[in-house]
């Protein structure tokens, strides 16, 4: 068996992982690949943080990650 990951982009190896749950979303194993982001905007900004995460869900994220730095 072959070290490279990725031979070939149009024959692409998926190799069998084990299944992680974020929330109620699987990711690893036989689950799809999920498309993930997180917030850029400042936290203490509810309203641009709602925003931009409903906005990524409309565009199909499933997981959205959010920071919440502390001082």
């Amino acid at each position: 068996m072959s070290s490279d990951y990725c031979p070939s982009r149009h024959r692409t190896i998926r190799r069998l992982t084990r299944v992680v749950n974020v929330g109620s979303v699987g990711v690893g194993g036989l689950n799809p690949i999920r498309l993930q982001s997180m917030t850029t905007s400042d936290t203490e900004d509810v309203a641009a943080t709602l925003a931009q995460a409903i906005r990524l869900a409309e565009a199909g994220c499933e997981i959205i990650r959010i920071t919440a730095p502390n001082k």
